[in-house]
């Protein structure tokens, strides 16, 4: 019985290990996608014309499954992060997988890849904290653990000096590249949005329908305005209007400076995930029951619509003559961004 047990505790502490993330080789000045939207703003529109003719390179496994958390692309690699509390790094070339982290809990967003560090957030199992872990991947060990009031569902901002996270509970903190806290705000609000940093301001709205805007330089919020009944959705900003939808599925198109409702459009259902908009005056919107919008940004005219029987959670990624559509059911919508017309799915 002694060498039964003592062969199942290998087993089980053999089944535990993972190989780690180590990338002595990585360069450190490249260009990619390191954070959720790849920018402060957010944006998930690109300038150029893409093929529609795409196909499978190659496919991989993760244990978890995703929230609404982006891939980050960075040299030869790609991370992603899942629902079991793991951080994943493969070779974006096979989908060979190069290295794990595991952690108990779920990671909900987008790690950062910030110069030679993984920075992410664990929601700890049955705690009502969240730890916040800086990784070096070119040495494969953490370096520093911090532990955070309330869950981390909205994504991180990854800024020139480190990070800036918005918890549920609705408390902003700003740490900079080596895990110092910098500042941290209260903002007595439950959040289920993503924060965006435009202009040395934090934009993000509540569940009880506010949009917050905080003035990062006094670190206080200059600007809380009633808008909706309850807001579940990211945001975004282009010029002097916030863009918006709602848990009603209605789309606002709000001028912060003015202090006014430009207009309203409704979807007809639930809004989680932010609009985009592209560079010929059009934003485009997706909600829970699969369907897709277009609207002119000036005066909310909609340009065309399509519905199908999906679940639409993301944002798409908008290109000049298409646009990209993740949808729940396993499926994904390549649109003419110019019709709505759906070319491939």
């Amino acid at each position: 019985m002694k060498i039964i047990l003592t062969y199942g505790l290998l087993v089980l502490l053999a089944a535990g290990c993972s190989k780690p993330i180590l990338l002595r080789e990585i360069g450190l000045n490249k260009k990619g996608v390191v954070s959720y939207g790849n920018s402060l703003e957010q944006k998930f529109y690109y300038d150029i014309n893409i093929s529609t003719d795409l196909k499978l390179n190659w496919k991989t496994q993760t244990q978890g499954s995703f929230g609404a958390a982006s891939l980050i692309v960075y040299d030869n690699y790609i991370f992603a992060s899942d629902l079991a509390g793991r951080v994943y790094c493969f070779s974006d070339s096979s989908g060979k997988e190069i290295g794990e982290l595991k952690h108990k809990g779920e990671i909900a967003v987008s790690p950062v890849l910030a110069r030679d560090k993984l920075i992410y957030a664990v929601n700890n199992y049955k705690e009502k904290y969240s730890t916040l872990y800086y990784y070096f991947f070119k040495q494969g060990e953490f370096y520093k653990e911090i532990k955070i009031d309330g869950n981390c569902t909205n994504q991180l901002i990854s800024t020139e000096n480190g990070i800036i996270l918005l918890t549920q509970n609705g408390i902003i903190y700003s740490f900079n590249l080596i895990g110092n806290l910098e500042w941290k705000l209260n903002t007595n609000t439950l959040t289920y949005s993503s924060p965006l940093l435009y202009k040395d301001s934090i934009f993000f709205n509540s569940l009880s329908g506010d949009l917050i805007i905080v003035d990062v330089k006094s670190k206080k919020i200059k600007n809380q305005k009633k808008l909706s009944t309850s807001f579940e959705s990211n945001l975004i900003v282009y010029g002097n209007t916030v863009f918006m939808g709602d848990t009603e599925g209605n789309i606002f198109s709000y001028d912060y400076i003015k202090d006014k409702i430009n207009w309203v459009q409704s979807t007809g259902a639930k809004i989680v995930s932010e609009p985009v908009f592209d560079d010929k005056g059009f934003i485009y919107a997706g909600n829970l029951s699969g369907d897709m919008f277009c609207f002119e940004i000036e005066n909310g005219k909609t340009i065309w619509e399509f519905k199908t029987n999906g679940v639409f959670r993301t944002a798409p990624i908008v290109f000049n003559n298409v646009l990209i559509q993740s949808d729940l059911n396993k499926k994904l919508l390549i649109v003419n961004s110019s019709t709505g017309e759906i070319e491939k799915q």
